[in-house]
C-alpha cells in the first residue's frame, strides 16, 4: 500500500466513528445532566461579548450546577443554542462531529511517533468505535469529554509535528499546540495533565531533530 493510500485510509476514521455512533444522533436530552446543562441553563442563551466573557470568568459563582468551570463546553452549547435553539439533534450532531475528528487525531499523532500507519489505523478504528466512549458521545454533556478528548491528541500531535519541524512554522505549529492543550483544559480539567503528557512522550519516543540540523554546514552549502 502506498504512503498516499494510507492518508486516505486515515480519511475513513471520521466516516467509521460516524457509522458507529450514528445512532446517538436522533437520541432526546437525557438525564438530569443535559436538562441542567441545556434546557433550563441561562448560561448558553446568547453569544454576546459579556456572556462569553462570564463563561470565562473563573470568579463567578457556578453553584447552580456542580460549580463547575468548563468554559469551552459552555460556549459550544451557546453556539448549539444560537444555531438549533432546543432541538436535541443538532446538539447530538455536534458531538458526533467533535467526536469524529478525535480517531484521525489520534491516528495522525501515532504516525507521527514512527508507528506504522496500518498500526496507527487500526489502533484508531478501535478507539473510534470502543463502547467505552458510549457515554460521552451520546449523552450531550459529555461534550466536555469529546471536546477535551479531541483538543488534547490535537496538541499532541502539533507538538510532534512542530518538533520535527524546526524553524518558523515549528515556532507556529508549537504555539498552537499549547494552545490546544489549553483548549483542551478549558473543556475538561483532566487536562492538566497535557503538560506531563508531553514530557512522557518525549521521554519514550525521542524526537528526531530537524533534517536540517542534522546536515553539516559544509552538506549544507553543497
Amino acid at each position: 500500500m502506498s504512503r498516499l493510500d494510507d492518508r486516505r485510509l486515515f480519511l475513513l476514521l471520521p466516516l467509521l466513528a460516524l457509522a458507529a455512533w450514528w445512532p446517538a444522533a436522533g437520541g432526546r436530552f437525557l438525564n438530569w445532566d443535559d436538562n441542567w446543562l441545556v434546557e433550563h441553563s441561562g448560561t448558553i442563551r446568547s453569544l454576546s461579548a459579556r456572556s462569553i466573557r462570564d463563561m470565562f470568568d473563573p470568579s463567578l459563582d457556578r453553584a447552580w450546577y456542580g460549580a463547575e468551570y468548563l468554559p469551552l463546553r459552555d460556549l459550544s452549547y451557546a453556539v448549539d443554542h444560537a444555531v438549533w435553539g432546543l432541538n436535541p439533534v443538532g446538539y447530538h450532531l455536534t458531538n458526533l462531529l467533535v467526536y469524529a475528528l478525535t480517531p484521525l487525531l489520534l491516528a495522525l499523532w501515532l504516525a507521527e511517533l514512527g508507528h506504522a500507519r496500518r498500526v496507527a489505523f487500526f489502533a484508531a478504528a478501535l478507539f473510534a468505535v470502543h463502547p467505552v466512549h458510549s457515554e460521552s458521545v451520546a449523552w450531550i454533556s459529555g461534550r466536555k469529554d469529546v471536546l477535551c478528548g479531541c483538543f488534547f491528541f490535537l496538541g499532541l500531535f502539533l507538538h510532534r509535528r512542530a518538533a520535527r519541524s524546526g524553524g518558523p512554522a515549528g515556532r507556529f505549529l508549537a504555539a498552537a499546540g499549547l494552545a490546544a492543550g489549553v483548549a483542551a483544559m478549558f473543556a475538561k480539567a483532566m487536562a492538566v495533565v497535557f503538560g506531563p503528557a508531553l514530557l512522557l512522550v518525549e521521554w519514550c519516543h525521542p524526537t528526531p531533530r530537524p533534517l536540517a540540523t542534522q546536515l553539516s554546514p559544509r552538506c549544507r552549502q553543497e
